[in-house]
């Protein structure tokens, strides 16, 4: 694999990729393994630094503390919360667990989605979690059955650290500016879907447009301020035979994927809030990236070994001045399940 000189070095703040968090305020990364146990790596070097003895999935990283959620919760419907110590992975705080209506499942199961995404305002972390329901037997059962089975859930809580108390809190409205309501965007992965919603960050919004010519296709960013809906940019960021896009778990970074070869697949890196290009790669394996993220001075992927459902996952981290490869680990990988209905 190769890597473009080094682009502009981003903030050092924790971004999630897939199940893992990458820290490097703290020189690591938390990912749950093959085997389920949450573990720790230098990222420097991929060297090992602890694990768990549960199976858990790393949510957040808060000062000195790694707020984690059991993947395997008993009752199914249970969110039990984990606060670790940073630097040896022992339980650092009690917190409570969150029940939430009973047909949802943590657990990836058939016919249940769950997500539950963290992020933190230095004093309290504030969980967001939306859970659907579907119908996933064999026969085409009775309309009745099929609305019965068909459920949708969401909600917001704010954790206190210090107290470890939980509040629910109402869930905001999502917001844009009139002109850039019926604004939608060319087809772009978020690592959980396909989307073609106008993509949403703090400061910006952004939408992709494909443009396709014999033997080749364009892609064009536009971006505007979010709060004003003022145009700031408009232009084309890639070309190629068979472009796909996807958006960092942050909405700030663009990766572009082309298909290049039967075992290779190039990644191009952008600003979402600029259209900078932030580097490539070509990456050894025949799908693309279930996620990625440049930050400081490394580019991480959450990548498959193929595109067969029983292929493995790895993390990977490569330096960005030479393109080397510094690390490769095994990740846990959740188990294909017939998709909805």
């Amino acid at each position: 694999m190769s890597v473009s000189a080094r682009p502009e070095v981003t903030a050092r703040r924790p971004v999630r990729l897939d199940r893992a968090v990458v820290d490097e305020r703290h020189g690591a990364a938390y990912f749950p393994a093959p085997d389920g146990r949450l573990r720790a790596i230098r990222i420097a070097t991929g060297e090992p630094l602890w694990q768990s003895e549960r199976s858990l999935t790393p949510l957040l990283v808060i000062d000195e503390q790694l707020l984690a959620i059991a993947s395997d919760p008993e009752p199914a419907n249970a969110i039990i919360l984990v606060a670790l110590g940073i630097a040896d992975g022992m339980p650092a705080l009690a917190l409570p667990s969150i029940e939430l209506p009973l047909w949802v499942a943590i657990a990836p199961a058939p016919g249940r989605y769950f997500e539950l995404r963290a992020c933190s305002d230095g004093r309290a972390a504030v969980l967001d979690w939306q859970a659907r329901s579907w119908y996933a037997g064999g026969a085409r059962p009775s309309d009745k059955t099929l609305e019965r089975e068909s459920r949708h859930g969401e909600g917001r809580m704010e954790l206190d650290l210090e107290g470890s108390a939980i509040r629910q809190v109402e869930v905001p409205k999502v917001t844009v500016p009139e002109s850039l309501r019926s604004i939608r965007s060319a087809p772009y992965s978020t690592g959980e879907s396909i989307s073609e919603q106008l993509i949403l960050a703090d400061s910006h919004a952004a939408a992709l447009s494909l443009r396709t010519t014999p033997g080749e296709q364009q892609l064009y960013l536009e971006v505007w301020d979010r709060n004003s809906g003022e145009p700031r940019l408009k232009t084309q960021i890639a070309t190629g035979t068979s472009l796909r896009s996807m958006v960092s778990d942050d909405r700030q970074q663009l990766f572009v994927h082309d298909r290049w070869a039967d075992d290779v697949t190039v990644i191009q890196a952008f600003s979402l809030a600029n259209g900078r290009k932030l580097g490539s790669a070509r990456v050894a394996s025949s799908a693309p990236p279930i996620a990625a993220a440049v930050l400081g001075s490394s580019l991480y992927l959450a990548v498959d070994s193929s595109r067969r459902f029983d292929s493995e996952r790895s993390l990977r981290a490569y330096d960005l001045d030479t393109g080397e490869l510094r690390w490769s680990v095994p990740v846990w990988k959740p188990p294909w399940l017939p998709p909805a209905r």
